[in-house]
């Protein structure tokens, strides 16, 4: 079994211009992995569980998993939502179109 460290990244909300007009739409998150100490991690396989929440933080509308190479970033990385690169992709009901939408009702199966 290979060594993975793994990070959470929760993305409960999102101030990003990133929804393209036309192609596939995405949504672009830029940022810098630190430890609890301040280091930055520059591990070769790190991986991002990145989950967009329903504004109460009930209900997950959106998710994926990517996995990325930090050993010569200095912790820094950049993850697109919905460009096709995630190690396990979306498998909620929702679209990222969707999920920033900003209107209409959302339903949700029972018990998720």
């Amino acid at each position: 079994m290979r060594n993975v460290a793994r990070y959470m990244v929760v993305l409960l909300s999102l101030v990003a211009g990133s929804l393209a007009v036309a192609g596939t739409p995405t949504v672009t998150y830029h940022g810098r992995l630190l430890d609890n100490t301040g280091t930055a991690v520059t591990q070769t396989n790190v991986q991002f569980f990145l989950q967009v929440f329903s504004a109460d933080g009930r209900c997950l509308m959106y998710s994926e998993v990517y996995q990325k190479n930090l050993a010569l970033s200095a912790g820094a990385f950049s993850i697109s939502l919905n460009d096709g690169t995630a190690t396990t992709p979306n498998a909620e009901p929702f679209s990222i179109n969707r999920v920033f939408q900003n209107q209409g009702t959302f339903t949700f199966a029972g018990g998720k």
